[in-house]
């Protein structure tokens, strides 16, 4: 292509329709994408536009009421909005108000209150000082683990000796009723015979 010059001819219209033509497709969803085809809709927007402001203007035309209200629409909208608080309402009203919300706003109060007195013991030292707090306790944990084993340990040295008790006392009482009988059969054995006559 060398020699060969190209003379491109934008105008203004021409770049306009191009950047329309994108945002409808940015709009009504079509992607361009290579290898499928897809056309743009019948009307572009701004012929949609045109068409409906012509239906709202001829539809509107000797209807004074309807266009009375819409010259009051910043107003009406300006009613609607969150932080609208009209100046004018009646203090009777008002006092009405706050006498019903009574309840609500001493509850309320009464909350704040017990907040502010509770927030001391947020501030105070004991809690600045968790992390000192947190070793001690954690140290404190470990040593009563200790005590548990060596209570553990110590329950079941006592569980054995009271067992060999119980032996031993078994044992014992085995051996005095043995001893009694062989007693009982000497004495038996030492008795005088009677001589029957």
């Amino acid at each position: 292509m060398i020699g060969c010059k190209l003379h491109l001819s934008f105008t203004a219209e021409d770049v306009l329709e191009d950047r329309i033509a994108e945002l409808e497709k940015k709009i009504y969803g079509l992607d361009m994408k290579k290898g499928i085809e897809t056309s743009l809709p019948d009307s572009s927007i701004i012929d949609n536009y045109n068409s409906a402001y012509t239906l709202i203007t001829s539809a509107l035309s000797g209807r004074e009421k309807i266009n009375s209200l819409i010259q009051r629409l910043p107003e009406l909208e300006s009613f609607t909005e969150t932080d609208f608080e009209p100046s004018d309402l009646n203090t009777d009203m008002k006092v009405e108000y706050i006498l019903a919300m009574e309840p609500e706003i001493r509850q309320t109060v009464e909350q704040f209150n017990q907040l502010k007195e509770l927030l001391t013991v947020l501030d105070s030292n004991s809690l600045s000082n968790l992390p000192e707090m947190e070793e001690r306790l954690h140290k404190v944990s470990l040593k009563y683990i200790e005590i548990a084993d060596d209570v553990k340990q110590v329950n079941s040295e006592t569980r054995e000796m009271i067992s060999r008790y119980n032996e031993i006392m078994l044992n014992i009482s085995k051996t005095l009723i043995i001893l009694d009988d062989e007693v009982s059969k000497f004495e038996k054995a030492a008795e005088p015979k009677k001589i029957l006559d």
